[in-house]
C-alpha cells in the first residue's frame, strides 16, 4: 500500500477517483456486480434473504446502500445505525433487524444559516423512555443532544466563549461508563466540558445534590432533560488552558478512562486528566524537565508515540492506540475535524 492509499483511508470522503476513472464506490460496485438502490424510506437499508436483483438467482442479495453520511454510530444494544446524511443534513436512524429507517429528523438550524455535524456519540446506558442520548457536534458551536427513540431535540450545550469572539467547534464527544450520565465535549480550542444530563422529573429531586461535580454553578434546561456543567473543569481550563495547550498542542482524540478520569491525545502525548491539584507553570515544568507528578496531581501523561490517530480505553488498565510511524503518511492526513475514527 502506497502512502497515500494509507492516508486515503482515514479520509471521511473515500470517492477518490483511480486511474480508470472509477470512485472508490464505483470500483466496488463494478466488482461485485450486484445491483445498487438509493436509500428511500421504509425500504431495507441492508440485504435481506429475500431481495433478489432483477433477473438474479435467489443465491445473489441486492443491496441498498445507505445515503453519504458525515457521522454514524450503532447503539449499544445493536438495535439501531444512526447516522447523519451529508447531502441535507438530517439525523437517521436504521434498524438492523428490518434494514428500515425508523425516523429521520432535520437539524435544528441556528436562525437562517444551516447546520451542519462532523462529531457524533451515543450515551453507553438508556436513559429511561427517553432511549439513548445521541450527541451532535454541530457546525455553529453546538451539541445537540436527540433521542434515540424517535430522534426528538432533548438538550442543547451552548457554545463557549473564546477571547476571538467566535465559538470554537466541539471536535470530539464521549460519554462516561456507568449509571450516571455524562457527556465530556473536547473544542477545536483545546477546552473540555462536561454535562451531567438528567431527566426533568429527577433532576428536580434533592438527591441531584449529591457530589460537587453534579452541583453545577452554570445550567441550561433543555426540552425533556436538564444538563449541568462541571465546574472544575471550568476553573481548570480558566486557569491552565493556555499552559495546557501550549505543553501538549491540539487535542483530537477523547474518552473516558473511567467515570471520573478523561483520556486525550494529541500528536505526540497521551494524557489523564482527573480531578486534583493544579498550579500555574506545573504542566509545563512536567513536560520540559520530566519531573514526577505529586499524589494528588490532577494529570498524567506520556510522550511515548509519535503522530497519534486516536486512544481509547479498553478498561482502566489497558489502552488502545493508533498511530502511524511513517512521515509520508502523517503528512497526508486530513484535518482532525475531516478524519475517519475507529471505534463506531
Amino acid at each position: 500500500l502506497t502512502s497515500a492509499v494509507v492516508a486515503r483511508y482515514f479520509a471521511l470522503d473515500g470517492d477518490v477517483d483511480d486511474q480508470d476513472g472509477h470512485t472508490g464506490s464505483g470500483r466496488k460496485r463494478a466488482a461485485s456486480g450486484q445491483k445498487w438502490r438509493e436509500f428511500r424510506p421504509l425500504e431495507p437499508a441492508f440485504p435481506t434473504a429475500g431481495n433478489t436483483p432483477v433477473g438474479g438467482s435467489n443465491s445473489v442479495r441486492e443491496w441498498f446502500t445507505l445515503p453519504a453520511a458525515s457521522c454514524l454510530a450503532f447503539t449499544p444494544n445493536a438495535a439501531s445505525l444512526v447516522l447523519v446524511t451529508r447531502s441535507t443534513d438530517e439525523l437517521c436512524a436504521v434498524a438492523l433487524d428490518t434494514g428500515k429507517k425508523r425516523w429521520r429528523c432535520k437539524l435544528e438550524q441556528d436562525g437562517d444559516a444551516s447546520v451542519s455535524a462532523h462529531a457524533m456519540a451515543v450515551s453507553n446506558q438508556p436513559i429511561g423512555k427517553l432511549g439513548y442520548l445521541i450527541a451532535i457536534g454541530c457546525s455553529d458551536g453546538r451539541v445537540r443532544i436527540h433521542s434515540s427513540e424517535d430522534g426528538r431535540l432533548l438538550f442543547v450545550c451552548p457554545c463557549v466563549s473564546s477571547k476571538s469572539g467566535h465559538p470554537p467547534l466541539p471536535a470530539r464527544l464521549a460519554f462516561a461508563p456507568g449509571p450516571d450520565c455524562k457527556l465530556a465535549v473536547i473544542y477545536t480550542n483545546n477546552q473540555l466540558t462536561e454535562w451531567s444530563l438528567l431527566p426533568h422529573s429527577e433532576a428536580s429531586r434533592p438527591e441531584e445534590q449529591r457530589a460537587d461535580e453534579s452541583t453545577m454553578e452554570d445550567q441550561t434546561a433543555g426540552k425533556t432533560l436538564r444538563g449541568t456543567l462541571n465546574p472544575w473543569l471550568a476553573r481548570f481550563w480558566r486557569v491552565m488552558g493556555e499552559e495546557f495547550s501550549t505543553a501538549f498542542g491540539s487535542i483530537h482524540s477523547l474518552a473516558y478512562l473511567n467515570a471520573q478520569t478523561w483520556l486525550m491525545a494529541s500528536d505526540r502525548y497521551v494524557i489523564q486528566l482527573k480531578k486534583g491539584s493544579y498550579a500555574p507553570g506545573g504542566i509545563k515544568k512536567r513536560v520540559s524537565d520530566g519531573s514526577k507528578p505529586e499524589l494528588d496531581s490532577c494529570f498524567l501523561f506520556t510522550s511515548q508515540f509519535e503522530s497519534i490517530l486516536q486512544v481509547n480505553a479498553l478498561n482502566e488498565h489497558e489502552l488502545a492506540l493508533v498511530s502511524v510511524h511513517s512521515a509520508a503518511i502523517a503528512q497526508r492526513l486530513t484535518a482532525p475535524l475531516q478524519r475517519k475514527f475507529f471505534g463506531l
